[in-house]
């Protein structure tokens, strides 16, 4: 089995968002299964990423580059791209798949959220209409789509419900391997972080859903005058973020880091605050439990399925942010097994198993499309004559959804039969 991974990354980077941590992490953990990853990016060739892909393939080895040019470059150098007639490609957009259309091989797409509302609120209503034409283009040619959150796989069923039979829910995960409590005082110590300090700690990208200035506004109100922020990441609001933030030395501004280094900030931390204005489904979340962290964020896309509220953190909206910081400030401790038993559920293994399953299925049909070759007449005779007492199986309507939900209804019912005892 191949697949080729389609993303707008850099790879020889410090990974700044979810998606790129999830691309990274599925190519590491397929490749531990002995399946051939090929990763088509950005960015110049990586010194270091044998564990996570096969092969890289840049379409700019320049530098970084927004969507609306990868795509750009991908139709430019879609023809030059050898890709196997049973690859399977795995893009992370639809409209990563846009110059791929052409291309017999399986194509699945996976949504991080709704990217139409990201488009819309960084750049307009113009672009973000452009980008639905392509989608309308696109999902059609899918064989099948996985959707992270609950919210988005809703909006895209209203929008498609002639494909909603390809769609399917599969969240994401992490690596616990990577992400796991550490001792928080000796993590405070390695970062140099005092011990009688409140932090407050956001990771991901700064950009204008993350909304990261009224993080700001809302640290500025706390009544707790020990506490800190951390702010962990990089994008177009980073300037306006270090202005407002000022020479304030109760807030830190820090570039990506990578695993080992967001371990210890999570572990050192008492809260990860998240208050976007919309989200999919956030991988800083689970990682930030994983290592015990409990989390203030507000009830965008699955946040509400992954937080419960009290028990692992609170879901809030922006006016009563400061208020529940406050109280995850004061016990902190009280969350710890609730967050930790919560992220358990969504490890890598858990999760990438079910999409390593729907890529059997793809690949299956692949087979079964290559095998398709003009029968002798005796075979052909065989099969319009079906065998006595064994009724043909009908074979219309065979999608992947479908067979990766028989997977799975197979898989559940042996794990749920009850054990006989002698």
């Amino acid at each position: 089995m191949k697949i080729f991974l389609i993303t707008n990354i850099d790879p020889s980077h410090p990974l700044k968002g979810g998606v790129e941590r999830y691309v990274m992490s599925l190519g590491k953990w397929l490749r531990s299964r002995g399946i051939h990853v090929t990763l088509i990016g950005k960015g110049a060739e990586p010194e270091v990423r044998p564990d996570y892909f096969d092969e890289f393939v840049s379409v700019n080895p320049s530098g970084d580059i927004p969507n609306t040019q990868f795509v750009k470059m991908l139709s430019k150098h879609a023809r030059k791209i050898r890709i196997p007639s049973d690859a399977i490609l795995h893009a992370q957009r639809p409209d990563y798949l846009l110059p791929f259309l052409s291309r017999k091989n399986r194509k699945l797409c996976t949504l991080h959220g709704n990217p139409a509302e990201v488009i819309r609120s960084k750049k307009s209503m113009a672009v973000a209409a452009l980008y639905r034409l392509i989608e309308r283009r696109v999902i059609p040619k899918c064989d099948a789509l996985v959707f992270v959150d609950s919210q988005t796989l809703s909006a895209y069923k209203r929008r498609f419900p002639k494909h909603a039979s390809k769609f399917l829910k599969i969240p994401i995960g992490y690596d616990p391997s990577l992400f796991f409590p550490e001792d928080k005082k000796e993590a405070r110590k390695k970062l140099r972080i005092p011990e009688n300090r409140k932090v407050i700690l956001f990771v991901g990208r700064f950009e204008p859903e993350k909304r990261i200035p009224k993080l700001i506004d809302v640290f500025l109100n706390l009544e707790s005058r020990s506490a800190m922020l951390i702010l962990i990441g990089s994008g177009r609001d980073e300037d306006l973020i270090r202005s407002i933030a000022g020479s304030r030395p109760s807030i830190k501004i820090l570039p990506p880091q990578d695993s080992d280094a967001l371990r210890l900030y999570y572990s050192a931390a008492d809260v990860l605050a998240l208050l976007s204005s919309h989200e999919g489904r956030p991988t800083v979340i689970l990682e930030a439990m994983a290592c015990g962290c409990p989390v203030v964020a507000t009830p965008v896309g699955d946040i509400p399925e992954m937080v419960e509220h009290t028990k692992e953190g609170f879901v809030t909206d922006i006016p009563k942010a400061a208020h529940f910081i406050e109280m995850a400030l004061e016990i902190p401790g009280s969350f710890r097994p609730f967050v930790l038993e919560k992220a358990s559920l969504f490890t890598n293994d858990i999760v990438f198993s079910k999409l390593l399953d729907l890529y059997r299925s793809l690949s299956s049909m692949n087979e079964g499309k290559n095998s398709k070759k003009k029968p002798s007449r005796k075979s052909a005779q065989s099969l319009r004559r079906p065998s006595a007492g064994k009724p043909e199986k009908p074979l219309k309507n065979e999608t992947p959804r479908a067979t990766w939900q028989a997977t799975q209804q197979q898989t559940s019912q042996q794990q749920t039969r009850p054990r006989t005892t002698q």
